[in-house]
């Protein structure tokens, strides 16, 4: 069957070529000085702790990452150490918040 004008386009391997571009600036992002200001709000916030296990924060975990990257939900972000972080991507699970 001959594919119409209005037809969407094929989207073989689509998905594939939409990854990088997304994670490349995801990556450039967090390397970015709007990131390292959000991410010092987020710790002063938090006191330095992380918000699991009371030790020093290292780290900020997305608990749910922003649809658009950059535009941030400060009440998605919380202060971490990295051994909780490692756990929180490991398990795929957030914990609620203890302090």
């Amino acid at each position: 069957m001959a594919r119409r004008s209005d037809d969407p386009p094929e989207v073989t391997g689509y998905e594939h070529r939409q990854i990088e571009p997304i994670w490349e600036s995801y990556q450039q992002y967090l390397a970015s000085p709007e990131w390292r200001q959000v991410r010092d709000e987020i710790m002063i916030r938090d006191n330095g702790l992380c918000r699991d296990c009371g030790a020093q924060a290292t780290e900020v975990h997305h608990v749910i990452y922003p649809e658009i990257i950059g535009i941030e939900n400060y009440d998605q972000l919380v202060a971490v150490c990295r051994h909780c972080h490692q756990f929180r991507h490991e398990t795929n699970c957030d914990l609620p918040d203890r302090i």
